[in-house]
């Protein structure tokens, strides 16, 4: 990639980050990350509640970074997490070489990923889940070149 392309993708990642920043930080109101705080989270019986659900470590990642961080930060998590969707998914999509394009591909799912954290019952361990799909994709594919052989992927 050029020097140019390059930074055009930073800048396209830090006006994402401030922009999706600021919009859980102002536009949006205490109560859509009060969805997900859990009281006494760190206690056994809480935990082992949790065993009951399914996908039952991410849910509990998940309320866990959001009790971590407490209502002040959850923007700057959720930020986060996004940012990280959107660089898995570029790994993704350039493991299939859809060429210098691949930023702009990514981009799509994570906005809509934004887009349906705003609904109260889509909460954080939902795109936690996206994420790590995503990277186990990635790491049969990168980590494993028989595997990837097996499953059809490209290899390269």
């Amino acid at each position: 990639m050029a020097k140019r392309e390059v930074l055009l993708q930073s800048i396209a990642v830090v006006i994402f980050a401030v922009i999706c920043f600021v919009f859980f930080r102002f536009a949006c109101s205490a109560d859509l990350f009060r969805k997900e705080q859990v009281d006494d989270l760190f206690t056994i019986s809480t935990f082992l509640a949790y065993l009951n659900k399914p996908a039952w470590l991410v849910c509990y990642a998940g309320n866990a970074l959001i009790s971590i961080v407490g209502l002040s930060g959850a923007p700057v998590l959720v930020t986060f997490v996004l940012l990280l969707e959107w660089w898995i998914l570029i790994s993704v999509l350039k493991r299939f070489r859809v060429g210098e394009m691949a930023p702009l591909y990514a981009f799509l799912p994570v906005v809509l990923e934004w887009g349906t954290y705003c609904h109260p019952g889509y909460l954080l361990h939902s795109i936690l889940s996206t994420i790590v799909a995503l990277f186990i994709f990635w790491t049969v594919g990168t980590l494993l070149p028989e595997t990837a052989a097996a499953l059809g992927l490209p290899q390269g």
